[in-house]
């Protein structure tokens, strides 16, 4: 391998890193895997070159499996859950094949490297759950670790995701970066506009509690005068009662 620079850099840590956890994750349930693993570290000499080539090679075949798997999973949860690839003008790549490739490597790589990671490390942490340890100890605090880990990692999948998107769109000519901008201020008020509806929808509903409702004034759920037939339709609401009566 050349000098870990650009390009080899982003395959780096999209398949041969989070392969590498796979490995460690499928060297806990067996026995095959972990004695090949230790059998390379403990050489009497050091890793070899003949024992780096095997583990790096396995590495890539177990990062493309999770690859695999975050192709399945992960990509189809943050779809639908609304982070949805937006159209591109495909026609441009070709005079834009530069640009999209340094967008490809600044933000895609780093969403393999999350998305890839996280699945190795859920594969690890289920490799784990099997194992027989103690119920509080060291490797409990491990355990945690993993989780906390795969939680920070799922979410930098989606935010590497959406600005991967963003700078794509842009160069593919299907959107300015107005619009990009314009897009993010719209997600930043929304979210400042729910919080406040909730807390508006909650003051409402603690005053209407303290309004009697109109069905209080008349126990018999009718005003004074009203027909003596049963209504089709009652509808409640606070400080007036509306009836609907069939003709």
């Amino acid at each position: 391998m050349r000098d870990v620079t650009g390009r080899n850099w982003g395959l780096l840590i999209a398949y041969i890193l989070p392969g590498f956890v796979t490995l460690l994750a499928v060297g806990m349930v067996s026995p095959t895997v972990q004695a090949w693993l230790v059998g390379v570290s403990a050489q009497p000499a050091g890793v070899t070159v003949g024992g780096f080539l095997y583990l790096t090679l396995a590495s890539v075949m177990a990062g493309l499996t999770a690859s695999t798997i975050r192709w399945a999973v992960i990509d189809r949860l943050h779809h639908l859950t609304g982070l949805v690839r937006p159209p591109w003008d495909e026609s441009k790549l070709q005079e834009k094949l530069g640009a999209f490739g340094s967008i490809v490597e600044d933000h895609y790589r780093y969403y393999q490297f999350y998305s890839n990671t996280l699945v190795a490390l859920t594969l690890l942490a289920v490799a784990r759950l099997v194992q027989p340890v103690a119920a509080i100890g060291p490797e409990r605090l491990l355990d945690m670790g993993i989780v906390v880990l795969v939680m920070l990692f799922g979410a930098g999948s989606r935010d590497t995701l959406r600005r991967y998107y963003s700078r794509a769109s842009v160069v593919m000519g299907s959107r300015t970066e107005s619009e990009v901008k314009h897009d993010q201020r719209q997600r930043s008020s929304h979210r400042n506009g729910a919080s406040r509806a909730v807390h508006l929808s909650q003051r409402a509903a603690t005053r209407q509690g303290s309004r009697p409702y109109a069905s209080q004034a008349y126990p018999t759920g009718r005003p004074a005068g009203a027909n003596e037939r049963s209504p089709r339709l009652v509808i409640k609401t606070a400080g007036c009662v509306v009836y609907i009566r069939p003709d």
